[in-house]
């Protein structure tokens, strides 16, 4: 097999172009803010990198694996050239890896492989963005993707700035589409103008796994982690990070050991109003999944595609949109609680006036290529208002909150998936770290030292 992949690989460097060497500005010399400005992107690899990143692309399809495992997953040194539709460009050195969970992640049909990819500039920033992906666009559903990222903002939630854009790979004329997309950082926040906190998602060390059976036999025994986890090493801030595992873990058992709270006939883990102590926040949380549902973009509260910001100030967690996999103009049989009608009915006059707002309409226009145009852009609209309109309204019963034991800060990771489950907690009166089984009855002191707790807040405490 090692044969196979340098034989590959030696003819198929016969045809990569030459890594020309392009005279760019710095970017920080450059002050663009919209993507309008933007004409491609292009990538080139370091001349010592080229040949082991397009070795790892070549592993990755042989591996008897049908995901991408986290070895294939490095950095490679890479320089990002922007280049903008007045002819200027601007040069970033960066670093880049591939991303994804599936090997279709990697587009076959290419010859040179073109693959998903997540980038991290250095030494500058494109629109204030320093961490982003590029997707094949069929993996997030191409202009779909736009629309709901542009929609989700419109109606006040968090969502990552997303756009369809032009990309080429080592000074190739030949150009495709990518689908742009900022990562889960502090710029994300910045840009929702909030301040600097916790970031979690769903855990997903364990789903992509044979320890524990088939692909996704362990999602429900996955809980949450902190993405930020640097923040935690600020002492002002380690009491914040330990505040949010604990709000979202706290429900992330009840999901695993009770489910409590993932709805019958949904097949989606809604949380529960508990998650937020401020009423405002409650109400747009609910109002988040109900548009999500809307939306078909449900694939977004699945547990492990779950990302929340947590506000330390009001005690409170924020829905981050992520990898929703709608296909907007199809329509959807959904489920929603007849308890929220009110909601259900605000939604459906905001979105009548995004019907009015031309200025939304002109910025998914521009983001999707074209793609949707002002006709297209008023069916997609209409085709959600549809969705809520036709719901099916039920009574969806309310659990209880099982972990209610004072004492524990945080439960941040099932450490044991065998044979004794068991927790890691964080003790508020004696301020130590402890082991306790998953029903908080048996527990075990721990001592663990500062350095530790970033791996702890990662969910790689091993």
């Amino acid at each position: 097999m090692r044969k196979l992949v340098n034989i590959i690989t030696i003819l198929f460097f016969l045809v990569l172009p030459k890594n020309l060497n392009a005279e760019s500005l710095n970017c920080k010399n450059l002050n663009y803010n919209s993507i309008s400005k933007l004409s491609f992107i292009d990538i080139n690899l370091d001349k010592s990198e080229q040949r082991k990143f397009y070795k790892t692309k070549l592993k990755i399809l042989v591996s008897k694996k049908k995901y991408i495992e986290n070895d294939f997953k490095k950095f490679f040194n890479a320089s990002i050239i922007f280049n903008f539709i007045d002819g200027t460009n601007c040069l970033v050195k960066g670093k880049i890896r591939i991303t994804g969970d599936w090997k279709e992640h990697i587009d076959t049909s290419d010859v040179n492989l073109k693959s998903s990819i997540y980038i991290k500039l250095n030494n500058g920033n494109i629109f204030n963005i320093v961490k982003f992906k590029l997707f094949l666009p069929r993996e997030r559903k191409s202009f779909n993707e736009v629309f709901v990222t542009n929609i989700l903002r419109e109606l006040g939630f968090i969502a990552p700035r997303t756009f369809l854009t032009e990309v080429s790979f080592l000074d190739e004329e030949k150009k495709f589409e990518m689908l742009f997309q900022e990562k889960d950082a502090k710029e994300l926040l910045e840009y929702h103008n909030l301040r600097e906190g916790p970031i979690i998602e769903g855990n997903e060390e364990y789903l992509f796994s044979d320890k524990f059976g088939e692909l996704f036999d362990a999602e429900n025994i996955s809980l949450a982690k902190l993405v930020n986890s640097n923040i935690s090493m600020k002492n002002q801030d380690l009491g914040g990070s330990i505040e949010a595992l604990n709000v979202i873990n706290r429900f992330y058992l009840n999901h695993i050991f009770e489910g409590n709270f993932k709805e019958k006939n949904f097949g989606n883990f809604v949380f529960p109003e508990e998650i937020s102590s401020s009423k405002k926040q409650k109400l747009k949380n609910k109002k988040y999944e109900i548009i999500i549902k809307a939306l078909g973009a449900t694939h977004a509260l699945r547990p492990h595609n779950r990302k929340f910001y947590y506000n330390n100030i009001i005690s409170s967690a924020y829905p981050i949109y992520y990898d929703g996999m709608a296909n907007i103009l199809q329509k959807k049989n959904i489920n929603l609680n007849k308890k929220d009608l009110f909601l259900i009915n605000e939604l459906i006059d905001e979105l009548k006036n995004l019907k009015r707002n031309d200025s939304l309409q002109s910025r998914i226009f521009e983001a999707s290529n074209m793609r949707i145009d002002k006709e297209k852009y008023n069916k997609m609209l209409d085709q959600i208002i549809d969705n809520l309109k036709n719901a099916n309204l039920v009574f969806n019963s309310k659990g209880k909150n099982k972990f209610k034991n004072k004492h524990f800060k945080s439960f941040i990771k099932n450490l044991s998936l065998y044979n004794n489950k068991f927790v890691l907690a964080f003790h508020e009166q004696k301020n130590i770290f402890i082991y306790c089984d998953v029903k908080i009855k048996n527990c075990y002191k721990k001592d663990e030292k500062l350095l530790n707790i970033k791996k702890l807040f990662e969910g790689s405490y091993k």
